[in-house]
């Protein structure tokens, strides 16, 4: 079993997403303060939004 299948707080979805240019100014549109998670090297962040 993988962790996000194994973790009581687990993602509602995990998911890979190629990185077009809709991705970059989805990403860039993302306040800072909206980031979840620590900013450190090798870091994960969470953050929600939609692409257009």
């Amino acid at each position: 079993m993988s962790w996000h299948e194994a973790a009581a707080q687990r993602p509602k979805y995990l998911f890979k997403l190629k990185l077009t240019n809709l991705v970059r100014s989805a990403l860039c549109r993302v306040r800072e303060d909206a980031w979840q998670g620590s900013a450190g090297h090798a870091a994960c962040q969470v953050a929600e939004g939609r692409i257009h």
